[in-house]
């Protein structure tokens, strides 16, 4: 799956997410703050099969993957040792000692959407999705991307990782209720929080792991955009309609050193 195929699907996921949270919870205020990570999950995984049924059915998708299945099939299962014709012999990639060493790294439990392909009859692992509810606490997004990273660059000697990039997605809102926010105030409210997350993840990225931050608006309502009354003059009603929520996907791959 490429990444532009990848983020128009989830940023059509994360929208539809925002708008249905709204619809469920009967009220149509545009400031929704409470949008659960299952919530995400689920229409994610929806646009994610309407797309895959589009395309023959290239992938295989699914949702709360074990870990230790899912870093497995990263790897063939075994290898021929040597060239022999006849009753070759064969290493395992299970049996090396850093299958295990890798694992043992890498946090037990489930990945939130896990994307793989079958080839010669068994599934390859290609892609990681982690998602995460709105306004996700920093630490969350630091330790998904660590494990993300650790997958990415679990290695076996002799065996090729078939995982080819990781994914963070969720949805920032930006308000601020006891101030009008035009939009420079908005803008530099991203920037200093996108900015925020990259400095993080610096801080902790192997020198053959990179990332990119690709972000969408949802809705984007600074004072500039607002149609008030002539006699509208509510401080708070107004500080309450200038706000901003955007999509973020954090896409995380290997290098090529």
């Amino acid at each position: 799956m490429t990444t532009i195929s990848f983020k128009e699907i989830a940023f059509n996921a994360l929208s539809i997410s925002y708008s249905e949270s709204q619809l469920l919870r009967l009220s149509f205020d545009r400031n929704v703050t409470k949008l659960t990570e299952y919530f995400i999950t689920v229409n994610l995984c929806k646009q994610l099969s309407e797309w895959n049924s589009k395309n023959n059915y290239q992938y295989k998708i699914e949702a709360e993957k074990e870990t230790f299945e899912f870093y497995n099939n990263c790897f063939d299962c075994y290898r021929f040792k040597t060239d022999e014709q006849y009753f070759p012999d064969l290493i395992y990639a299970s049996s090396h000692e850093n299958f295990l060493k890798n694992i043992s790294a890498i946090r037990q439990g489930r990945i939130d959407i896990a994307i793989s392909r079958e080839i010669d009859s068994r599934n390859v692992s290609t892609s990681i999705i982690e998602v995460k509810s709105i306004n996700p606490n920093l630490a969350k997004i630091k330790e998904d991307y660590n494990r993300i990273q650790q997958y990415l660059n679990a290695d076996i000697p002799g065996f090729e990782n078939s995982l080819q990039n990781g994914f963070i997605v969720f949805v920032k809102h930006i308000n601020s209720l006891n101030k009008i926010q035009n939009k420079s105030d908005l803008d530099k409210q991203k920037e200093s929080y996108l900015k925020r997350i990259r400095k993080t993840l610096s801080s902790i990225s192997y020198n053959n792991i990179d990332y990119t931050i690709h972000t969408d608006y949802i809705e984007n309502s600074p004072f500039e955009n607002l149609s008030l009354d002539e006699n509208e003059d509510d401080f708070n009603e107004i500080a309450y309609r200038t706000f901003s929520a955007f999509s973020v996907i954090i896409e995380i791959k290997r290098l090529l050193l």
